[in-house]
């Protein structure tokens, strides 16, 4: 019998997943960091409870598009922007397929516990390791190079270390040929989402949550002032934020009305929200203005902002990742300048008059003898006119005073008083 092995060069070599090392302690369990120590929310768990079960016969939507239209609901993107699989695992399994094909290395950044040297041997993508620095974050330069994709996770799996937005746009801003995928698996434990970036950059690929509840559970503890944008949070999201900072004893929290674009159209920004998000949460609210200029930032103190919060650069020229729409120094003490004015013009509610509008009123209108008259003439709109100053009778009485007759002769330019009227004409009739 002659075998032929010659099969086995078309066979990929891959090695499979090993799990991480488990205690054999039974009074101890290993708790990795892509597990979630928190059981399902009362949500979850009512609506399994009363899932109907004969419904799972059934084929699901084959593009799970029910779920794909809430999520992009949810997150403020365009259905086409979501993708959904079986798991994290099968995402970024997909995006390996789709998305890296050039021929040319992939970059990821020399973690453990990570599966993209394992999708990249499978789909033989070849790829470069970058190594970490000392203090286990990513070198930027190190994702300059050529390169047919970048993909790295934020927060660090293993280390929890969180990369900034500025890095990420540095990143982004230096690979606008390829796709970068920023995996954002446990952002949930504590750490930003690149998600407003997605309107910025096409070529990035977010996986991600703004429900950063133990973020904000764990700043709310430190009892300081809190202050939170809500450019991707819906009316829930703000809800739930500020309920946890009240359950951990924290109230002192401003809300910043903001519109996560950059720089942000004005028919987007909705100042309005303002007022309205006050009376709602009854906290200080204040803005966060991507906008050029400073025309944004004022209205939104006269509608009520107590805080404004803009970006700075001192020279626009020197480039960066939020340069075209930051103000430069000189620019920004123009807003505050504008601010301070617009503080002074809104000033508080009242109908009293000032000394100076008390003044001016004096030059406001009132009844006056407009022609030569001789006692017992009588008034008609010729010889009784409404003019300046405010000396004479009030217009209001013009109507009653026409048909009546004067008492004594007036000159041309006399204002008007009641002794000038006779009120007996009536009687005698």
């Amino acid at each position: 019998m002659v075998i032929n092995m010659k099969w086995e060069e078309n066979v990929r070599k891959v090695v499979p997943y090993v799990a991480g090392e488990q205690p054999n302690r039974p009074n101890m369990i290993k708790l990795n960091t892509n597990e979630c120590p928190y059981p399902p929310a009362p949500g979850v768990r009512k609506a399994a409870e009363n899932m109907e079960s004969a419904a799972l016969r059934l084929y699901p939507n084959s593009n799970a598009q029910p779920l794909v239209d809430e999520l992009a609901a949810y997150y403020g993107v365009k259905p086409e922007q979501v993708f959904v699989g079986v798991g994290s695992d099968d995402v970024l399994s997909m995006a390996f397929l789709t998305f890296f094909n050039s021929g040319k290395p992939v970059l990821f950044p020399d973690v453990t516990y990570s599966f993209y040297d394992v999708w990249a041997d499978l789909y033989r993508i070849p790829y470069h390791t970058c190594a970490l620095d000392e203090n286990w974050h990513m070198n930027p330069e190190d994702y300059k190079q050529p390169n047919g994709g970048v993909i790295f996770p934020n927060p660090n799996a293993p280390t929890g270390v969180e990369e900034p937005q500025a890095m990420i746009e540095e990143i982004l801003q230096a690979n606008p040929d390829v796709v970068v995928i920023v995996d954002e698996a446990y952002v949930d434990f504590g750490g930003t989402s690149a998600l407003p970036l997605l309107k910025k950059y096409e070529n990035l690929l977010a996986s991600f949550e703004i429900n950063d509840i133990p973020f904000i559970r764990k700043i709310a503890r430190t009892g300081k002032p809190i202050i939170m944008s809500t450019g991707i949070a819906y009316l829930a999201d703000i809800e739930l934020a500020l309920r946890t900072c009240k359950e951990e004893g924290n109230e002192n929290v401003i809300l910043l009305k903001c519109t996560s674009a950059y720089p942000a159209p004005y028919e987007d920004i909705n100042l309005k929200t303002i007022p309205s998000m006050k009376e709602v949460f009854d906290c200080v609210v204040g803005l966060s203005d991507h906008t050029m200029g400073c025309a944004v930032a004022g209205a939104g103190v006269a509608l009520g902002a107590k805080v404004v919060e803009k970006h700075l650069t001192l020279r626009r020229a020197d480039g960066g990742a939020d340069a075209a729409f930051s103000m430069e120094p000189e620019e920004f003490k123009e807003m505050v300048d504008h601010i301070r004015m617009i503080e002074k013009a809104v000033g508080k509610v009242t109908y009293d008059l000032t000394p100076k509008q008390k003044k001016s009123r004096e030059h406001s209108r009132s009844l006056f003898v407009a022609q030569d008259m001789k006692a017992g003439d009588v008034f008609t709109p010729e010889n009784l006119r409404s003019v300046r100053p405010s000396c004479g009778l009030h217009t209001r009485y013009y109507e009653e005073l026409l048909g009546k007759r004067i008492t004594r002769d007036a000159r041309l330019g006399t204002p008007m008083d009641w002794s000038l009227v006779d009120f007996t004409e009536k009687e005698q009739q």
